[in-house]
């Protein structure tokens, strides 16, 4: 068996919810992997938790300060010195 299936190893057992952005997996010890492109992030389910928390949040405020979508023409310029101190 492979170090990362072998018996009591830690490895994806079950595919929580995927996009073409990224995949996330539960093992069977309850640790979540996020996965993105070269990115793998293993988070036990409390931290997992918090972490959607932070992004839920992160985005209310994206959208309440009408940022672009990264499909809109001023996406992923750099914001002006006003919008950048309200971000803080």
């Amino acid at each position: 068996m492979s170090a990362l299936h072998g018996e009591g190893a830690h490895g994806p057992l079950l595919r929580l919810f995927g996009t073409q952005a990224g995949d996330v997996f539960v093992c069977r010890c309850g640790v979540v992997t996020l996965t993105m492109q070269n990115l793998s992030l293993r988070l036990q389910p409390q931290a997992f938790r918090e972490l959607t928390r932070l992004l839920a949040h992160a985005q209310a405020r994206l959208d309440q300060a009408g940022a672009p979508a990264p499909d809109e023409p001023d996406a992923g310029r750099d914001p002006t010195p006003q919008a950048r101190r309200h971000m803080h």
